[in-house]
């Protein structure tokens, strides 16, 4: 009887994983044949807008903490 009980809990389980498994599977496929914009079309361009430096312009001082290296130009 307890081995029955084990068993069908077991399967029980199984079936939970597998249903599971199989509506994620669904729904990705979903999402993938029907969402046609990119998160970049639905960000206004302004909030896009920013720059990339290859050099630091600061240092770090123990007492003052960042501050900008002198002598240097930040080119857009």
């Amino acid at each position: 009887m307890v081995k029955h009980n084990i068993i069908n809990i077991i399967l029980g389980v199984i079936s939970v994983v597998f249903a599971m498994g199989i509506g994620e599977f669904l729904y990705r496929i979903y999402l993938t044949t029907t969402l046609q914009t990119s998160i970049e079309e639905e960000i206004p361009k302004h909030i896009l807008n920013f720059t990339v430096h290859d050099q630091v312009y600061t240092k770090f001082d123990q007492e003052y903490g960042y501050t900008f290296l002198p002598n240097n130009t930040i080119a857009n």
